[in-house]
């Protein structure tokens, strides 16, 4: 008769199973982690997005301002323009991806409603845009009444991703000699 070793190397299918239930738990969790760090990063792309077009509009209006200051009462339009080129066989504008559109100022003490971000052919970029143009005054420090150097222009572009429901603003003040 043969006699058993008791020194048995190897592993069991028990401890086998085991090692391959423990490996598959890692690898779901860091496919799911995956998941959210895309998701993420998509949602932060967005609401990058949203703060350069607020940016870009509000450097507009501040220029358009600097350039024509009876735009402050009357209101006025600039355009906004961003041109994507496709390079495939001959540089050309690509319309599916290019922005030229006018962005309504509205009078003092007024604002625009919420107006879509359309790309020249027509498509929905996803985005909207608000300006508001109000009139202030700073307080005189020494009487507490404004006067007429005390005024400034507060401009507040506001840029809302209809997918996530993000929403940037910018505000900036500007000081006029001619108010």
């Amino acid at each position: 008769m043969k006699k058993l070793r008791n020194n048995q190397s190897g592993l069991t299918l028990v401890e086998v199973l085991l090692a391959i239930l423990i490996l598959g738990f890692i690898a779901s969790t860091f496919v799911l982690l995956s998941g959210n760090i895309v998701k993420t990063n998509m949602v932060s792309n967005k609401e990058s997005q949203s703060m350069a077009f607020a940016t870009i509009i509000s450097e507009l209006v501040k220029n358009e301002y600097k350039t024509n200051p009876s735009s402050l009462k009357n209101g006025s339009t600039v355009t906004l323009e961003s041109t994507v080129i496709d390079e495939s066989s001959t540089p050309r504008l690509n319309p599916d991806y290019s922005i030229k559109q006018e962005i309504f100022i509205p009078k003092q003490n007024e604002s625009t409603r919420f107006e879509g971000i359309k790309y020249m052919s027509g498509k929905e970029t996803g985005y909207q845009y608000s300006v508001t143009n109000i009139l202030k005054y700073e307080q005189n420090a020494s009487n507490g009444a404004p006067s007429a150097k005390d005024k400034y222009i507060e401009i507040i572009v506001t840029v809302k991703n209809k997918e996530i429901g993000d929403e940037e603003s910018i505000i900036f003040r500007h000081h006029f000699d001619n108010l």
